[in-house]
């Protein structure tokens, strides 16, 4: 089954498919108007040349003004758009595709039926093949795409990405690959793949239709991605005696009245069937909103802690626009509605000086609550790759307090990031440009290494092999450190 997509990019672009208006072009004062408003919009972001300087954004954007003075298409001038939300290194900041540029191209052209998992060491392997067609491929590692090597194919793409950390871009180009070859090729129905197994091949792949897809993806989706699609992004089940798994998709909850019965009763659980290792889940975790994090904080924590050391909010003259334009149309209930998924008050931003920063802390703040179903027995979290934001942050305060011992990868999100994306439509190209407002501070933030994620205590990699056969490893290498830990209990209480 495909995996999830990146949040933003890679549903919108799999949804949808891309429309033939991708390929088409529009006057030159058009695009230079959208350029002009995306320059502007970067001013949103807290600290847009962190990572490089004005003198290269100015060069970027003289570029691009050449670019589209000799004439351009849609896609190259989205192209052109990535390459700057790039420069400022952040995974929350980048150029979307809009959807009616993008309706048409799975009913026109069919999907890529391909699953692939890119290593960090860029060594680029197909793990699934949705058609028969091309079932040669999988297991195999790619050696090329279209006479292009993995390496440079990656260097070409990674000017296109807005990321902190390379095995979080790797992520991005794996789940993302038909949209990254779309970029590269402007198509996908003539790829052809030099891979590697027992000997070298060469292979033409075969695409899929888009009604084939549609009723694969039906009849292969898995729990997740049920729960997923239902807006109920958790999942609790017992591992054995004594054990217990709870996984959590999203720190986000399509009703929080729902996700907070959803704790009461699992805990309920947990306390009934005695469990006393219980392992939290948070691999492929994109994030989502800390105050959601808090409310299953406060079932495995009886003291005060914190989501986040504090955060910095930029006060930009687009922001107070868009929270005015809100409140004109929907009133003062409109911001309150908001306000669950921010670190400040919506309406501090419209009253404080333009370009002042908001410094949040005391939000941040969690005393401790009486729960009845309390859990005080062992914690052990599972982390990857591609746990970011909100779910970086989870792990860093789990961490940061002690709470368990960490199993897997390094978190995808760092302990310094910015976050809260403002999302900006360009008036004639209907590009969004999504950029972020604040930057967060992780609790027990590293000054000196913002770039890091969060690290486990006992690191754990999937192989590929792992990845092929849809073996959970990780889980499996944990149950052993369980059993481990119940023996060295068992030994100490008979004082052994």
């Amino acid at each position: 089954m495909l995996r999830l997509i990146l949040l933003h990019i890679f549903a919108l672009l799999l949804n949808y498919g891309m429309s033939a208006q991708l390929n088409d072009s529009q006057p030159a004062k058009k695009y230079q108007k959208d350029l002009d408003m995306f320059m502007e919009i970067i001013d949103v972001h807290p600290e847009p040349y962190q990572y490089h300087s004005q003198e290269e954004f100015d060069s970027l954007y003289t570029e691009t003004a050449k670019i589209i003075e000799h004439g351009t298409t849609n896609l190259e001038f989205y192209k052109q758009l990535c390459k700057l939300a790039a420069l400022i290194n952040d995974g929350h900041t980048r150029a979307v595709m809009p959807a009616n540029w993008i309706e048409s191209l799975s009913k026109t052209n069919g999907i890529l039926p391909l699953e692939f998992h890119l290593t960090n060491d860029n060594e680029l392997y197909v793990i699934k093949s949705f058609n028969e067609e091309n079932q040669a491929l999988k297991g195999c590692q790619v050696l090329e795409i279209n006479g292009i090597e993995i390496n440079d194919l990656i260097a070409e793409l990674n000017q296109y990405i807005s990321y902190e950390r390379l095995p979080f871009r790797n992520i991005q180009i794996q789940d993302g690959m038909e949209y990254f070859l779309y970029l590269l090729f402007g198509g996908i129905n003539d790829l052809t793949f030099k891979c590697k197994k027992a000997s070298t091949f060469d292979h033409t792949v075969v695409v899929m239709p888009e009604k084939e897809a549609k009723i694969y993806k039906k009849t292969t989706r898995d729990k997740k991605e049920e729960l997923m699609a239902k807006g109920k992004p958790y999942h609790f089940e017992k591992l054995g005696d004594g054990v217990g798994y709870l996984a959590i998709y999203r720190f986000k909850a399509r009703d929080i009245e729902k996700y907070k019965i959803f704790l009461i009763n699992v805990f309920k659980e947990i306390e009934k069937e005695n469990i006393d290792h219980l392992v939290l889940d948070v691999r492929e975790n994109l994030g989502g909103w800390p105050k959601i994090s808090s409310l299953l904080f406060h079932y495995i924590s009886d003291t005060h802690f914190k989501t986040l050391a504090y955060s910095e909010t930029k006060v930009s003259q687009i922001y107070k626009n868009e929270l005015q334009d809100l409140y004109k149309r929907y009133g003062v209930v409109s911001l309150n509605a908001h306000q669950y998924q921010h670190s400040i008050d919506l309406r501090s931003i419209v009253t404080e000086p333009t370009n002042s920063v908001i410094r949040e802390e005391a939000f941040y703040n969690e005393m401790p609550e009486e729960k009845t179903n309390e859990y005080d027995g062992y914690l052990y979290l599972l982390t990857d790759r591609k746990s970011y934001s909100a779910s970086a942050c989870f792990a860093a305060t789990f961490k940061c307090y002690q709470l368990g011992t960490i199993i897997g990868e390094e978190t995808g999100g760092t302990n310094i990031f910015y976050a809260n994306s403002l999302r900006q439509e360009l008036f004639n190209t209907n590009i969004i440009f999504s950029v972020s407002t604040v930057k967060d501070f992780t609790t027990c933030f590293d000054i000196d290494n913002p770039h890091h994620g969060i690290t486990p205590n006992i690191p754990f990699t999937p192989s590929v092999i792992d990845e092929l056969n849809e073996f959970d490893s990780q889980l499996n290498f944990t149950k052993m450190v369980i059993r481990k830990v119940k023996k060295q209990v068992n030994a100490a209480a008979n004082g052994k």
